[in-house]
């Protein structure tokens, strides 16, 4: 793991080390292993980059040790059933698998797109000033 050129994400491992170890994830993020007990361990892999790590904190309005910090509590907090916390915007979010689960709203919005690929017949959106509406 190379060290020393984001001071933040060095922070952020640093603190996760206190959990277990700490390793870089291929392709991007960071696996803990967490020590269970009676010999068994645990896998959370954070799927985040040290730009959005960077992102969390800056514009999500974490300080660098409350950031770190609060990944660790995730981290910890884990449900057993979830083995991935998945970056969108600005958090991480509990996941079964490296990729966040597809809204349904949007899942739909594809699909229309699909169907109508010049958009939806006689279909039209206006934009009015709010005196005209």
């Amino acid at each position: 793991m190379e060290r020393g050129v984001d001071t933040w994400w060095d922070h952020l491992v640093d603190v996760l080390a206190t959990l277990g170890e700490v390793t870089d994830r291929d392709p991007g993020g960071l696996t803990v292993v967490l020590d269970e007990g009676g010999g068994s361990t645990r896998a959370v892999e954070i799927v985040m980059t040290p730009d959005e790590w960077d992102d969390m904190c800056g514009i999500g309005g974490w300080e660098m040790d409350a950031g770190a910090q609060h990944v660790r509590q995730q981290v910890k907090d884990l449900p057993r059933d979830k083995s991935y916390l998945v970056y969108s915007l600005y958090n991480l979010v509990p996941c079964d698998s490296p990729s966040l689960p597809v809204d349904p709203a949007f899942a739909r919005l594809q699909e229309l797109a699909a169907q109508h690929p010049n958009g939806i017949p006689g279909g039209r959106w206006y934009a009015y000033k709010p005196d005209q509406a």
